[in-house]
Formats: C-alpha cells, structure tokens, sequence
C-alpha cells in the first residue's frame, strides 16, 4: 500500500518544479507535447494549426515523464486540428495531467485565419483559447489519517489566451507567440498576476523538399527554432525532421529546459499513423529519468489541394498506392475568373447599347433647360425696355454694366466650348456604333469591310485641350459672377430704393448667368462621364475586332501553326557558333510549380516539359529557329485560347515520374535553363 509519505514528496516535487504551480493552488497552462512536427503543432504556436497544413487529424496523445520516479507527470491530449478551407486553421483538444496527488483537466480551442498577401507571401494570425481546472486527486491519496495539509490545497478553474503570428514565404516562417498572456481565475475572480509561465515565443521555421529519386527523393526536410523569454528563465530549442514518401518520419531536438529527443513515425495506412518520441534531461532533472510520449493520429482524406503547403503524397505500411494530385483551390478559381471576365464583357456590351437612350435623355434635358432660359432672357429684355435702364448713369452702374456685357460674351464662348465637346462625344459615339455592328455581323458570318482604326491620339489630345479650356473659362466666368454681386451689393447700399429698377435689372442677369454656369458645370460632367463609358466599351469592341481579325477560325490557326512548324523544322539549318544564354527570350516568367490546364483543343493529355511561353507570333519564332538551330528537331508548341499564349515543349510524358527524370537529365542547352512541367487535362 502506498504510503502518505510517498504522496507528500511528490506534492512537494510538483510543487516545485517544472509545472508551474504557485502557493495558491493556480497551474499555468503547459501541454508537454512539445517534441513533435507532425501532430499537436499549434499547441506550440496557434498558427500552427494552418501554417504548412493540408490536412486534418484526430490524435490521441499519451506522455509519461519522469519514468526515474514512481506516479510521475502523466499526460492525456485528445485533439481534432488542421487546415479545414483555403485560408482557416482550426482545433480542439481535451486534456489531463496527472502529477502526483494533483490533476489539471480542460480543453482548448483553436482557430487560424491566413491572409494571402502575394503568391509566395502570407500572414497568419491564431488564437489558443484553454480552459481547465486544476486541484487534488482525491482517489490518488491514500492515507490512515486526516492531513491538514491535504485540505489547504485549492481547486482552481481558470482561462487562459495565447495569440501568435505568423509570416510566411516560400520555404521559411518567422512567428511570435505569447503564452498565457491572459489568465483568469475564476475561483478568485480576478487576473492571475504571476504566473510563471507567460512568455514571449518567437521562432524560425524552414521546409523544402528534397529532389532525386530512391528511398530519399522528394522527401520533405523540416527545421524550427524557437526561443521562450519567460520571466524567470528564457528556453531555446530546435528540431529537424524528415519526411519520407514511403510513410516514415524522424527527428531530433533540443531544449536547454528539457533535454535532447528523439522520434520515430510511421503510418500503418495512408490515413491511420503512430508516432513515438524520447526525451532525455541532461541538467536540472536529469535525476528524474527519461520520458516518453506516444501519438496514435487518423488522417482524414483531403479531397482539396490548398495553397502555402504542398499535400505530401505519403504511403502506408499497408499500403503503397499513391493519391491522384488533386487541383489547388486557386487553379480551380480559372474557371470563376473566365465566369467573371464573360461577365465584364457582356457588362460593356449593355454599356455601349445604353448609350443611344442616354443620350436621348440627356438631349431632352437640355432642350428643356434651353428653352427655360430663352424664355427668361426674353423677360428680362422686356423688362429692360420698359424700364429704361440698360445705361446706368453712376460710376458704379457703368462698371456693372461693363462686366456684365464681359460676362455674356465669356458665357458664349463657354456654350461654344460645350457645344464642341458634345460633337467630340457624338463622333465617339458614331465610331463606337460602326465598330459594335461590324463586330455583330462578323460573329453572324456576315462578312463587312473592316473599316481602319483611327488614330485616338490625336482625337484625344483635342478633347483634353477642349475640357482644360472648357475649365480654365469656367473658373474665370465664377469670378466675373463673384465681382458683379460684389458690386451689386456695393450699389444696392448707394440707391437704398428697394425697388431700383436698375438693381432689379442686374440682379435678374447675375441670376441667369448663375443658372447658366451651373448648366455648363452639369453638361461638363455628364459628358465627361459619357467619354469614360464609351471609352471602355470602344476598348472592349477593338479587342473583339482584333480577336476576330487574327484568324477566321481555330482549325485556320491550328493549319497556319502546324506549316509553320513544319517549315521551320526543314529549312533552318544547324548554327555553328554556341547560343547564347543573354539572346534567349523565354516570354512570360513562371515559378516552379505544376500548372494544370484544362480544355487545351488539338492537344493530348499528359506532362510537358516547357520551354518558353510567348503571347506573339514572332516571339514564338524567334525562339523556335533558337532551338532547331541548335540541333533539337523534337521541339513542339500548343496554343492555350484562353490566354492567348503559345506554350513551347520539348517533350511529352504520360506519368510525373519519367516527367521528373527527364527534367533531372536535362542537358545543359541554353535553352533549357527555365524548364517547368505542365500537365493537360482534356
């Protein structure tokens, strides 16, 4: 039978050492399932649950620590964690700690957001949020006799955060953490203060793959180191790991707290794994023994391919049929984004119909508003007439009356100005019909002389010299206006008459000129306006034009592509100077990723070895004549309709595997130096 003594040393012990434990019973947050790369990594860092994840699992974790000991520190995690969209990470987990006469039991929850910044670019922020109660184990305590010192341990239930980012590239990860930055008690109900285990955690981490073939090719090589500056000590450690297709994976690792590590896994299928790691303290607790930890973990079957990680094709023991690569959810975005580009165009086609009304409308507008002013100037000459006052006597009434006639003359040549622009506009409008319609019957095979483009340069350059004349005038026409109430107001306290026939006369002209000016803003604008809608569906209509002009049909594309091959291939003759690497146009640039295209006419399915990529006939040439002359006959090209591109290759395989070998042989031709594999799928 165990005896009371046993149990005070070891409560003694737990209180002392590694976990955490202050003189009022609260236990600081801290899962020992530290040494592992492949399972329960955002328990290190929230991001984690995202960051390098294809995958989800559920695991069961089982650590004994301290084996030199007896009812050392024993550890249960049971958890559900990773990558469940394009850009969220999220888990939770159930645990239980027993050291001791003492047991902590919680779970904590998870969740990761990544904000992709550029293709090779990401930001990666997370939240572990726990929650657990910790205190006496009651069925662990076997004594004869009541123990004071049994009774004066608390029971706690407490809530802890722990925030982490992370940034990451292509093949690194630079993170912080900060662990247990809040905790709450609620058995207190207040902030836990001290706790020795909050910690500012920052860490590198690189993964990249290994090339080649064998046992070894295309493995996946993992490094991390990490640093903990906790308030009383600070914690360096890190871990490499490999990882062999074949279903096997081991590491090593060190931390100047813990000791050195050790671990092993395997998976018996492609979905079900088991891992073991080893720990061994150096210093410090190296009296205590070894401890050893052991995940058994499902992997459940991941019917997408997301970006920031690649889906690692690993076998099982029991095992040895590999996946089929799945389609990233950015490749399967292609097909949204043609959806959205058909939907754009068919946006500028009801732009360019819409036109014809809006100008009617607007026609009708300012046939209205000239008749209003007809009829106001009209008045206002009766008036004028009746009253005698169109020649004011005084100093005053002659300078308005002066600035006034400045005035309607600039305000003339304003209309003027607008009336130019609004034939600038027609003429825009004109062209753009012409161009739809011979779009429209070209697409009904009804064939109509394509009339020549003209030079928009200079049409634009008249119609930005009409605005910024049209601007410049109407800035000084509002200080005319602005001065001729000046001086109105200076002669209205001159003739205190309220009814001065000649004040009233002015009045009535500042208030027409106003009415004008405010049209002139409004037929401004509205033209403008209309110049940028008709300049957006001209721009569509001259991409249709020059799409329909290149070639009457894709057969005719594909017959004038394949003579000109064939040509080529006959009467280019071998060069007998080296090519030269700097004279080589490789056209668009592209990384090293398997791109996948779909729908490719004239073409099989498989990989191919790509050459060059270019959007021009000409280039495509040059770079051709580049390569037969330099003795590669074999060279061929596609044509890709949805980007307008012709893919140059010179070779075609069935499988990725004799894919890569022949990329790995490649020759070290001038021509080959930016090789990348594409895949058709028809």
């Amino acid at each position: 039978m165990k005896t009371i003594s046993i149990h005070i040393i070891m409560l003694f012990f737990c209180l002392k050492t590694g976990y955490s434990q202050s003189d009022d019973g609260v236990v600081a947050l801290d899962i020992p399932v530290r040494n592992s790369l492949t399972f329960n990594r955002y328990v290190a860092n929230p991001t984690f649950s995202f960051v390098r994840e294809q995958n989800k699992y559920i695991t069961a974790t089982s650590k004994r620590e301290m084996l030199g000991i007896e009812d050392g520190p024993l550890t249960y995690f049971f958890n559900y964690s990773g990558r469940i969209k394009e850009n969220i990470g999220a888990g939770i987990g159930v645990f239980q700690q027993n050291y001791g006469v003492l047991t902590t039991f919680g779970g904590i929850i998870n969740f990761a957001y990544n904000a992709r910044i550029q293709e090779d670019s990401n930001f990666t922020f997370g939240m572990n949020i726990g929650a657990y109660r910790s205190g006496l184990n009651s069925g662990n305590v076997i004594t004869n006799i009541d123990d004071p010192a049994l009774n004066n341990i608390p029971s706690n239930f407490l809530l802890t955060v722990n925030p982490g980012l992370n940034y990451g590239t292509g093949f690194m990860d630079f993170g912080i953490s900060y662990n247990n930055i809040v905790t709450y008690n609620f058995n207190a109900s207040a902030l836990v203060e001290e706790n020795p285990k909050q910690g500012l955690q920052g860490h590198i981490m690189y993964t990249g793959y290994i090339g080649g073939y064998g046992f070894f090719g295309n493995s996946k090589f993992s490094a991390l180191a990490e640093s903990e500056f906790q308030k009383e000590t600070t914690i360096v450690s890190g871990a490499i790991m490999i990882t062999i297709p074949k279903g096997i994976w081991a590491q090593v690792s060190y931390n100047t707290q813990y000791g050195a590590s050790g671990g092993l896994g395997v998976n018996i299928t492609p979905q079900i794994a088991i891992e073991y790691n080893y720990e061994k303290p150096f210093v410090g607790l190296s009296d205590f023994g070894a401890s050893h930890e052991i995940t058994l973990a499902y992997r459940f079957k991941n019917n997408n391919y997301y970006d920031y990680s690649r889906d690692d094709e690993l076998a099982g023991l029991l095992t040895f049929e590999k996946k089929e690569r799945k389609v990233s959810k950015t490749q399967e975005k292609t097909t949204t984004d043609d959806q959205d580009r058909i939907a754009t165009e068919e946006q500028a086609r009801q732009v360019a119909d819409e036109q014809p009304r809006i100008a009617a409308q607007e026609q009708i507008i300012v046939d209205t508003e000239e008749q209003a002013r007809l009829v106001a100037e009209e008045e206002v000459r009766i008036a004028a007439e009746k009253l005698l006052i169109s020649n004011p006597t005084d100093n005053v009434g002659k300078s308005i009356s002066a600035l006034t006639l400045e005035t309607e003359r600039s305000n003339e040549t304003q209309i003027q100005l607008i009336v130019d622009l609004e034939s600038a506009v027609a003429i825009k409008e004109n062209d753009l019909k012409e161009l739809k319609e011979e779009n429209d019957l070209s697409e009904q095979n009804i064939y109509v002389a394509p009339k020549p483009f003209k030079s928009l340069s200079e049409e634009n350059e008249a119609i930005e010299r009409l605005k910024i004349s049209l601007d410049t005038i109407r800035s000084d026409q509002n200080k005319k206006i602005a001065a001729l109430e000046s001086l109105l107001a200076e002669r209205v306290i001159s003739f205190t008459d309220p009814i001065d026939e000649t004040n009233l006369y002015f009045k009535n002209k500042i208030d027409i000129l106003k009415l004008e000016q405010e049209k002139v803003i409004r037929n401004r604008e509205s033209l403008v306006s209309s110049l940028e809608q008709i300049s957006i569906a001209t721009d569509f209509e001259r991409k249709r034009r020059i799409k329909r002009a290149t070639f009457d049909n894709d057969q005719d594309r594909y017959t004038q592509d394949r003579n000109t091959l064939d040509s080529l291939k006959q009467n280019v003759t071998l060069r007998i100077t080296e090519l030269s690497l700097e004279l080589i146009d490789f056209g668009r640039e592209r990384n090293n990723n398997i791109q996948i295209l779909k729908n490719i006419e004239q073409t099989e399915s498989g990989y191919y070895l790509i050459l060059a990529i270019h959007s021009t006939v000409i280039k495509r040439d040059k770079f051709l004549v580049q390569v037969i002359s330099s003795g590669n006959k074999e060279v061929d090209f596609f044509f890709n309709v949805s980007t307008s591109e012709y893919y140059i290759y010179s070779k075609r395989f069935d499988n990725i595997n004799e894919t890569q070998r022949e990329l790995a042989s490649k020759s070290d031709e001038p021509y080959n130096e930016k090789l990348n594999i594409i895949k058709i799928e028809n």
